[in-house]
C-alpha cells in the first residue's frame, strides 16, 4: 500500500470508532431521558416552576395575610403548561439532533465521499455536539470530578476534530501522517484524557474502586481495601507517566499499549455491569481509537523511512 492508501485506511478505521462512540452517546439521549445539556436546560426550566409556586404563595399571603413571604414583583410569571411544553420541546429536539449526529459518519462510506470537499465539515457539528455533552456534565455536577469532564472526555470530542483536520489535509493533497498539527492534536487529546483518568485513579475515585471490586468478584476472588487502593495508585501513576512520556518521546509501542489499556478500561463497564451497559463501552471507545491511530501512523512512518534504505541495500547487492 502507498502512503495515501494507508492514511485512508486509518481515517476510515477512526470513522468506524467514531460511529460506535456516537451510538453509545446517542442511545441514552434517544431512550434514557436525554443528553446532559438537555437535562441542564430542563432543570433551568423546572426552576421556573418553583418560582411559580412561590408567586402563588405570595398571592395567598397578600389575600389572607397569613404569611410573611416576600417576592420581587418584577419577576415574570410562568404557567405550568408553558414550562412543560418548553421541557418537552427541549427533549424532542435533543433526540432529533442526536439521531442526525449519529448518522454523519455513515455518509463518509458512500461512493466518492472521501473526495468531497465539503462533506468533512459536518465533523465539526459532531465535535460541537460531543463537546456540549462534556460541558453539560460539568454544568449538571452531582458526580465527583465532574468539573474535569471536558478534559476527561477529550478523546471523545477530539476524535471528530482529528478526523476533520485529517480530511482537510487530505483534500489539500498533504501527507497526514507527517503533519505536526494533526499528530499533535491526537496526542494532546489522548494526553488530556489519560491525565484526568490517571489523576482520578491516583486519588481513589469511588467508581474506579467499584469497578475493581466487581471485576475481581467476576474472576472468583475478593480484593481487600488496601490492595484495591494500591492497584488504583499504580494505575494512576502509570497513566500519568504515559502522559508525560508521549509528550516528549513518541514510540509506536507506547501508543499500542495505551490503545490496549483504553480498550480494557472501556470493556470493564459491560464486563462488570452486563451487556445493557454497552453504551458505556461505546462512549469510551475513543480512549482506544486515538492511541491506536497514533500507533498506526507512527508505524507507517517508520516503515516508509526504512523502505528507501532497504531498496538502496538491495541495489548495492545486485550491483556487486
Amino acid at each position: 500500500m502507498d502512503c495515501n492508501k494507508e492514511n485512508n485506511f486509518i481515517l476510515k478505521l477512526l470513522l468506524i470508532f467514531l460511529f460506535i462512540g456516537l451510538l453509545g452517546a446517542a442511545k441514552p439521549v434517544l431512550f434514557n431521558g436525554g443528553s446532559s445539556p438537555a437535562k441542564y436546560l430542563a432543570k433551568k426550566e423546572s426552576l421556573k416552576m418553583i418560582q411559580e409556586k412561590d408567586i402563588e404563595r405570595f398571592m395567598e399571603s397578600e389575600l389572607f395575610g397569613d404569611s410573611d413571604l416576600n417576592m420581587d414583583s418584577s419577576l415574570p410569571f410562568y404557567s405550568s403548561d408553558e414550562i412543560d411544553r418548553t421541557i418537552n420541546n427541549i427533549y424532542k429536539y435533543d433526540s432529533i439532533i442526536a439521531f442526525f449526529i449519529a448518522t454523519i459518519p455513515l455518509l463518509f462510506f458512500l461512493p466518492k465521499a472521501l473526495n468531497n470537499r465539503y462533506l468533512h465539515h459536518l465533523l465539526i457539528l459532531v465535535f460541537l455536539w460531543l463537546f456540549c455533552q462534556s460541558l453539560g456534565a460539568v454544568l449538571n455536577e452531582g458526580k465527583k470530578y465532574s468539573e474535569y469532564a471536558i478534559f476527561a472526555h477529550a478523546t471523545r470530542w477530539g476524535l471528530p476534530l482529528v478526523l476533520w483536520l485529517g480530511f482537510c489535509l487530505r483534500v489539500r493533497g498533504k501527507d497526514i501522517s507527517s503533519n505536526k498539527s494533526f499528530i499533535n492534536c491526537m496526542i494532546i487529546c489522548t494526553s488530556l484524557t489519560f491525565l484526568v483518568h490517571g489523576w482520578e485513579a491516583y486519588n481513589l475515585n469511588p467508581p474506579f474502586q467499584d469497578l475493581l471490586y466487581s471485576t475481581s468478584s467476576i474472576f472468583g476472588f475478593s480484593l481487600s481495601e488496601s490492595i484495591n487502593f494500591t492497584i488504583l495508585k499504580i494505575v494512576g501513576i502509570m497513566d500519568l507517566t504515559l502522559v508525560f512520556v508521549i509528550l516528549f518521546y513518541r514510540n509506536s509501542k507506547i501508543f499500542l499499549w495505551m490503545a490496549f489499556w483504553g480498550l480494557i478500561t472501556a470493556l470493564s463497564r459491560p464486563l462488570t455491569i452486563g451487556f445493557e451497559a454497552w453504551p458505556e463501552f461505546a462512549m469510551r471507545i475513543a480512549n482506544c481509537a486515538l492511541p491506536l491511530g497514533l500507533f498506526l501512523f507512527f508505524k507507517n512512518q517508520h516503515q516508509n523511512h526504512l523502505e528507501p534504505e532497504l531498496n538502496t541495500k538491495k541495489m548495492e547487492i545486485i550491483c556487486e
